[in-house]
């Protein structure tokens, strides 16, 4: 995290974060691009994923479906280590949104399905 920068408003905000972390409260933060873009990532996890989910996620997960698969929503600036990370998960991840992102792990899935024939 990069605390440089901030307003005399928030001052008081590395004092909030660290009694929430000490509170065992969750802490949601948006993440904004280099290009001031503010994104969000929405991702279906299977169940069997469980503990990963709540290692990685907890903070994060929205709910489960009625079949117990994990709906969590990120927000990560988009690159290389997203698309491996969202890879590592298998055929147990589902992207649901944004388009585009569903279509780039496609082809990249199509590629590694390609070099194992």
């Amino acid at each position: 995290m990069d605390f440089s920068d901030w307003s005399f408003e928030q001052q008081d905000f590395w004092g909030e974060f660290k009694a929430a972390i000490l509170q065992k409260n969750a802490v949601a933060f948006d993440y904004y691009s280099s290009y001031s873009e503010k994104t969000h990532r929405r991702l279906r996890i299977k169940s069997e994923m469980a503990y990963r989910v709540l290692d990685e996620f907890a903070a994060v997960v929205d709910k489960q479906d009625a079949d117990g698969n994990y709906i969590v929503t990120v927000c990560w600036p988009e690159d290389n280590w997203v698309y491996g990370t969202i890879l590592s998960f298998g055929e147990y991840i589902e992207v649901l949104e944004p388009m585009h992102i569903r279509e780039i792990i496609r082809e990249k899935a199509k590629k590694i399905f390609e070099q194992y024939l």
